[in-house]
């Protein structure tokens, strides 16, 4: 939970820079400004806390970074080991069959190579923020926008500096605005993936090098993530993801790839499938499965801390409504629009590939998720059917379903990380901008907490407030923790306690914080009843009395106890291993039995009586019972596998940063 106001906020775009996207990039710069302003200027968040009560707390950020990175992650490695003379000697149809174009290859004037760049056609952009060479303007006419040659490596706003708020939207715009000319093969998963994860984890696996995140400019985005700030991930992309280490994926006349089933160009021609290929099949069969960027996601970031959001290719009508639930992704999900399906001529047997009005003859396609018509500029309402936008003057956009990525959404969901997705099929972002934003603001406010808890006769609840101090701190220089450590790791770094003050009978009837220095648990002051917590049904938080604040780049978990039960269960009170493992008799079987179906666990792991399969022990450093995990896999759902404490099942929403 936050106990304090977030401060700080790292704002990551992941923009689709292939072909198709010039207007929805347009569109995206038109909400910058909106986005700085809000974020940082107290007025523009008092106006949303106005229309948006759950707001209320929330306060503008002083410190805001930005970065944007590109959706190209290279081919896998396709066409990287080919020489420009040879492709040139070759007819197009069989050139374009062994490199990808704007993927790693090229082309110039007559459809020649110009260039080949082995290291692109391995991973593109890397995960680099501000790589792609900017504009020299931006917007046109009296709102056109003079863009620098180039930029720093991510872009940072301080409310005490000196810099405008409108010139550090100017310059967001700017790098935001990435162009066209990546590769069609968008790899947003990968690319982001790539840019959190530090170069040296062991947490994931990169087919070409590591993560970026650690790495100094131009190698890396070294600096821009920083342990106490929220991560605010925003996508804007209109087609779906395709990370994969399988370079055949880009083989445009891949036998291995292209089932006899396939759709045909023309009746008489061979089955055919290269541009709907990344969809084709199963999660994991040949593209990375979306639990990799889950796990990795969380990896790098805790959940309380975490905003995933989008604006993609999902149905119009059911888009627009703010952040969204588990079941509010399955519902997206189920909805007849992301339906995968190949885009073909109804009735014909052998299917033929349909042509989308505006796309190349002789391609394949998949039936859209959403779509507009334009005429002239202006979205014409009468078509009704995207195949009748045709004429001069006519211009149809669309997006295909965003599977991929909805799915690591909903994955993140169950995670307790906020998440909100909206339509690209519009010309106007400014309505999925602003559910974007109260989903930002919302996770930098003090949270409240799920259930009361029930103070001792002494007026403490049974809770501890840990804080794991940065390497080289120590508990006895810090005011308001316990002077002896609670613990100190292998590698000399300390876990205070935080001292817990008890509100007194004056302090209540007032309404004041306890004096020293600590925390408490309020659940009584205005600035938790009548202003934090006003909307919600538990009217209480911890916070921290005045004057103590979190140290800087430590970890705090808060730990709240339940009461001791006859039953064996999370969070009961023990000394030891035995105190919560199930015995091997009648009612140790029936307890463990409950206990399985309880938390959705896999009861064929475990077995009653044995102190080798159980599924809880005691963790040491709260003396409670807690499940044991290897992974998240093993862990509840809404819980996480951490080795911060011990190899343990935790709420994310339970350690702040």
């Amino acid at each position: 939970m936050n106990v304090l106001p977030a401060e700080d906020i790292d704002l990551l775009f992941v923009v689709d820079n292939s072909g198709s996207m010039a207007e929805e990039q347009a569109a995206l710069q038109a909400q910058i400004g909106v986005i700085v302003r809000t974020l940082i200027d107290q007025n523009e968040i008092d106006a949303l806390i106005a229309a948006n009560p759950d707001l209320e707390g929330a306060q503008a950020v002083k410190r805001l970074r930005v970065g944007t990175i590109s959706s190209d992650f290279g081919v896998a490695g396709f066409g990287a080991d080919r020489e420009i003379a040879a492709l040139n000697s070759m007819p197009l149809e069989e050139r374009i069959t062994h490199v990808v174009p704007n993927c790693g290859a090229y082309f110039g004037v007559d459809n020649l190579v110009e260039r080949l760049e082995p290291v692109r056609a391995n991973a593109g952009d890397r995960g680099v923020i501000n790589l792609v060479p900017v504009s020299a303007t931006i917007g046109d006419g009296e709102d056109a926008i003079a863009c620098p040659a180039s930029f720093p490596s991510f872009l940072s706003f301080d409310v005490e500096g000196s810099q405008s708020v409108e010139d550090f939207a100017d310059d967001v715009s700017c790098t935001t605005v990435l162009g066209t000319s990546g590769c069609g093969f968008e790899m947003q998963l990968e690319s982001l993936l790539a840019a959190i994860t530090p170069s040296t984890s062991t947490a994931v696996e990169f087919k070409f090098g590591g993560g970026v995140a650690d790495l100094p400019y131009p190698d890396g985005n070294a600096g821009f993530f920083r342990d106490e700030a929220i991560l605010a991930i925003i996508m804007i992309t209109d087609e779906d993801d395709c990370s994969t280490d399988n370079p055949e994926i880009f083989k445009r006349n891949s036998t291995e790839l292209t089932d006899p089933d396939a759709p045909r160009i023309s009746a008489e021609g061979a089955p055919y499938r290269f541009n709907t290929r990344c969809t084709r099949f199963d999660d994991g069969e040949q593209l990375y499965p979306v639990e990799r960027y889950i796990n990795g996601i969380l990896a790098a970031k805790p959940a309380n801390r975490l905003i995933f959001a989008g604006i993609v290719g999902v149905p119009r009508d059911i888009a627009n409504s703010g952040a969204q639930s588990v079941q509010e992704i399955d519902a997206i999900l189920a909805s007849p629009e992301m339906e995968v399906r190949d885009f073909v001529v109804e009735g014909t047997n052998p299917p033929i590939w349909a042509q989308i009005p505006g796309t190349n003859v002789g391609s394949d396609s998949q039936v859209p998720a959403c779509w507009r018509c334009l005429q002239n500029g202006v979205e014409d309402d009468s078509v009704e059917d995207l195949m009748d936008c045709t004429g001069a003057g006519y211009d149809l956009q669309y997006a295909v379903p965003a599977s991929r990525i909805l799915r690591v959404a909903r994955g993140l969901a169950a995670r307790n990380v906020i998440t909100v997705f909206e339509t690209i099929c519009t010309d106007d972002f400014s309505a999925a901008i602003e559910n974007i934003l109260i989903a930002i603001i919302s996770a930098t406010k003090p949270s409240c907490l799920n259930r009361a808890l029930n103070p001792d006769a002494t007026g403490a609840v049974p809770c501890n407030v840990l804080e794991r101090l940065p390497e080289g701190m120590h508990c006895d220089d810090l005011e308001g923790r316990e002077p002896r450590p609670f613990k100190i790791d292998e590698d000399g770094r300390e876990t205070c306690r935080l001292i817990q003050q008890v509100p007194t009978a004056d302090d209540r009837a007032a309404g004041n914080a306890p004096a020293g220095l600590g925390w408490f648990y309020d659940d009584y002051t205005d600035e938790t009843v009548v202003e934090q917590c006003a909307s919600k049904t538990v009217k209480a938080t911890v916070r921290f009395t005045p004057g103590t604040v979190p140290t800087p780049g430590a970890t705090v978990r808060i730990d709240c106890l339940q009461p001791a039960t006859a039953e064996k269960d999370i969070n009961t009170p023990c000394a030891s291993d035995a105190t919560c493992h199930f015995d091997g008799d009648e009612e140790g079987q029936r307890a463990l039995d409950e206990f399985v179906v309880r938390w959705n666990l896999d009861a064929s792991r475990f077995t009653a009586g044995n102190p080798a399969a159980q599924p809880m022990s005691c963790e040491p450093t709260t003396n409670t019972c807690q499940i044991g995990c290897d992974g998240d896999a093993d862990c509840p759902g809404g819980m996480v596998c951490s080795a911060e404490f011990g190899n343990f099942c935790v709420d994310p929403t339970c350690s702040v940063r």
